[in-house]
């Protein structure tokens, strides 16, 4: 048997709780465990079962759709997305320290690639 390891945590959990709240569904890792006689649970928050949708308001202007923990993913769409927003852009219309991370961040990337 498998066992799934919560990212939230980094622990064994049982199974994933969904609880849905208006329009919005919710993840939670529930761990289950034997104290002598008792059951005891924990239950880890993973996030909205697909994006968040208050926070997602805050980037529009980057496209950026922030999505919760399951969404294994997630982070090279965050990167992808990003790269989009910045390659839109002119140079003029670039900050000196927008050029300067981005710079850090090709130099990061080529040494990850060639590594």
């Amino acid at each position: 048997m498998t066992s799934k390891v919560c990212p939230r945590c980094g622990e064994p959990y049982s199974y994933i709780e969904r609880r849905k709240k208006g329009e919005q569904v919710y993840l939670y890792a529930v761990h289950r465990w034997k104290e002598g006689d008792k059951v005891r649970i924990k239950k880890c928050y993973l996030g909205p079962e697909k994006d968040y949708i208050y926070v997602t308001r805050l980037h529009e202007d980057e496209n950026l759709v922030l999505m919760g923990l399951m969404n294994h993913d997630r982070a090279v769409q965050y990167l992808k997305t990003l790269v989009e927003y910045f390659s839109e852009k002119s140079r003029e219309e670039l900050t000196r320290q927008e050029i300067e991370a981005l710079k850090e961040l090709v130099d990061t990337v080529n040494r990850v690639l060639s590594s």
